[in-house]
């Protein structure tokens, strides 16, 4: 005999996804808080999602299984690890033009594309459409302006 399991929406309750669906426009996997009111999705259609079975409150936490991605890079976690270490070379042997020059430092990696292009209009540099390209097109007209 199967089970039945009274569940009842509570619009006062956070929710989240208990099934991978789509909503708003934004792809939510098992365990996604899912902020309706924030989103202004209607309280009407959240519980229709609700009693369809892809969102339940925050009872029973789904955890989704690892992706591919994760479980390499555990793998990778626990072979560099294990991985001997070179000791350095004795100050006398130690070049300096042998060690790479570190990654110039720059406020570009924490901002959104908003902010990106209030910097790129600000100093003249071309815009783009990704954050990544937006990010390299000021580097570059940064670049540029400081050679000449």
């Amino acid at each position: 005999m199967t089970r039945l399991i009274e569940r009842a929406f509570d619009p006062a309750r956070p929710v989240q996804a208990r099934r991978f669906f789509v909503a708003a426009g934004r792809h939510f996997n098992p365990g996604d808080t899912f902020d309706w009111k924030r989103m202004a999705v209607a309280q009407r259609r959240v519980r229709q999602l609700f009693d369809a079975g892809k969102l339940m409150h925050g009872e029973a936490v789904v955890t989704p299984a690892p992706t591919i991605e994760q479980e390499i890079e555990d793998m990778d976690i626990l072979t560099t690890a294990a991985a001997p270490v070179d000791p350095l070379p004795p100050e006398g042997e130690h070049d300096e033009a042998d060690t790479p020059a570190p990654p110039p430092v720059d406020d570009l990696d924490g901002l959104n594309m908003k902010e990106l292009r209030v910097i790129a209009e600000a100093e003249d540099a071309p815009t783009r459409v990704s954050r990544e390209a937006q990010r390299e097109a000021i580097r570059e007209h940064r670049r540029a302006r400081a050679g000449e």
